[in-house]
């Protein structure tokens, strides 16, 4: 039973992911400034965290291999996906630096990692 359900929730969870995709992205970049706004960080613990992970100091350019948002490679895996949620809310000529899969060193350019 617990595998029928957790097919039912991949396929929901793919399912609600492919509709976001053929919507037009313009409509999640007009949300973005409300979004930002309700997500104010107040609780130090949030803010300890991003700090942790978020260690820059300078500023940076995208590599020449950082790929615009709107040419995420579409693998229609669940590193895809949870790339895009948030990806899509952005400028689509923003260029990102990602890593997905068993990522086990610290990539030489700063990038979103998902593994």
């Amino acid at each position: 039973m617990a595998t029928l359900q957790r097919n039912v929730q991949k396929l929901f969870y793919y399912a609600r992911n492919a509709v976001r995709d053929v919507a037009p992205q313009a409509l999640f970049r007009r949300r973005l400034a409300g979004l930002l706004d309700q997500a104010r960080l107040s609780d130090g613990s949030v803010r300890a965290r991003l700090n942790y992970y978020n260690r820059l100091q300078n500023p940076f350019a995208p590599s020449a291999g950082a790929v615009p948002v709107s040419l995420l490679p579409r693998g229609r895996s669940m590193y895809y996906y949870d790339l895009k949620e948030f990806a899509r809310y952005f400028d689509p000529d923003l260029r990102i630096d990602f890593e997905f899969g068993d990522v086990i060193e610290v990539p030489a350019m700063p990038s979103i990692v998902k593994d």
